[in-house]
């Protein structure tokens, strides 16, 4: 799980783009906006659509021209209008792909035939042959739903933000705006490129405050949620000591001998020479170092714990062994192979010298981990409380029109099982 600090800085710089990209993403389109041409009086209406009814191929069109200043959804009573809707079905396709030209999309489907009878001339591989119209048409007006989603996203979502800013108090002085649009300018290198880049999103200086103003008002609603965490308590923190009992128990281990050889020959030698009084050390150290057990040294394992071994067969039988018994040779073979043929079998001799109590590390050792993990686990479920509350009541004074309740955030709205949204986004 992320930090609550590290959840704040990632909502507070990608906010607005995270939201969106759940409700269509960005598509591609080859097309201009120049000939799009006003939609039916549909539009003016305040009826919502279901979800099953908003397919992105029968969608209404945006208004245009003169009627571009017409509401197609509101906030708590503020309007969403088509043209601030249009705008952002630009500025948040990083393609920069001009809009489909709904509804007859001429200049898109030219597009395309275009670009896929350059393929053919060029002999792409993965260039089919040119599409039929009605296909072609199908593909822009599927391309022009998915826009019109992102961009009715976003400009519901900025509505929210400022909304919940306002009720919570929350203010961002001009001061904060500019320095922000410096950062940004140095970002770019220069003042010039910043405003090339604008005029290439079809973005003004003052739509680019804007959005910095909306991102430094959701900062600030992140500060509100984490300024209201608290320390977990001692007695939170003893309470979780005493339920995850294990979690701080170290099992009991064993301190042994052990060898390993290649073959059942060399292992009846050595285990011979052991049993003649050789040290474990001294064979050891006539034997390869490939295959013997982790963390042996000079043939001996000081605490081996439970888990360790790879080997489960040799596992049990070293947990299982009595005291100074020599055992083996034990044949076994490793469960995966590995890059070294001579260590992916062997066979072992062992003596178990010690048994090394199970303990329990004290709660003052782990007081401070358990109580950061305790007030983290808080942190996270107080954001996704807010979230979720946040989402339920804007969500209530959302009122898409008809034709345009096509996305979460419209009241009425129902999401599919494919519509999972981020617990920790606003």
């Amino acid at each position: 799980m992320s930090s609550p600090r590290h959840i704040r800085r990632l909502a507070a710089v990608a906010l607005l783009g995270a939201a969106v990209a759940g409700c269509g993403g960005a598509s591609h389109s080859n097309s201009t906006n120049a000939t799009s041409k006003p939609s039916s009086s549909k539009s003016a209406a305040t009826k919502p659509v279901s979800a099953e009814q908003a397919d992105p191929a029968s969608l209404v069109v945006l208004p245009q021209g003169a009627a571009a200043s017409q509401a197609i959804a509101s906030v708590g009573g503020r309007a969403v209008t088509a043209a601030e809707v249009e705008r952002l079905m630009f500025q948040k396709n990083p393609y920069r792909e001009p809009v489909p030209d709904a509804p007859d999309y001429s200049a898109c489907i030219a597009r395309q035939k275009a670009e896929a009878e350059k393929g053919l001339r060029e002999g792409l591989p993965s260039t089919a042959p040119v599409p039929a119209v009605e296909t072609l048409r199908q593909t822009c007006s599927e391309r022009y739903g998915k826009r019109l989603k992102v961009g009715l996203s976003a400009a519901i979502h900025n509505r929210w933000l400022i909304g919940e800013a306002a009720e919570e108090g929350i203010h961002v002085d001009e001061a904060e705006v500019l320095a922000e649009l410096r950062e940004t300018e140095r970002g770019y290198g220069s003042n010039a490129k910043l405003k090339a880049y604008l005029k290439a999103l079809h973005q003004t200086l003052g739509e680019l405050k804007e959005e910095l103003r909306i991102g430094k008002l959701a900062t600030g609603i992140f500060n509100e949620i984490e300024a209201k965490d608290h320390a977990a308590a001692a007695s939170a923190v003893a309470s979780y000591y005493q339920a995850h009992e294990q979690q701080f128990t170290t099992p009991e281990g064993r301190t042994l001998r052990i060898v390993r050889t290649v073959s059942a020959a060399s292992a009846a030698k050595v285990k011979a020479e052991l049993l003649a009084g050789k040290s474990f050390a001294a064979v050891a150290k006539e034997l390869s170092a490939v295959g013997q057990p982790v963390t042996a040294k000079d043939g001996e394992v000081v605490d081996l714990r439970p888990g360790v071994l790879r080997e489960p067969t040799l596992q049990q039988a070293i947990f299982a062994a009595r005291l100074n018994h020599l055992y083996g040779p034990l044949r076994v073979v490793t469960p995966a192979k590995t890059i070294a043929p001579e260590a992916n079998s062997g066979y072992f001799i062992f003596e178990v010298r010690a048994k090394v109590p199970a303990h329990r590390t004290p709660l003052a050792k782990v007081r401070s981990s358990i109580a950061q993990q305790l007030a983290t686990q808080q942190k996270t479920q107080n954001l996704a409380a807010f979230v979720k509350a946040f989402r339920s009541r804007w969500k209530s004074r959302t009122d898409c029109h008809a034709g345009y309740a096509i996305v979460n955030y419209c009241r009425g709205y129902k999401p599919k099982a494919s519509e999972p949204e981020d617990p920790y986004t606003l």
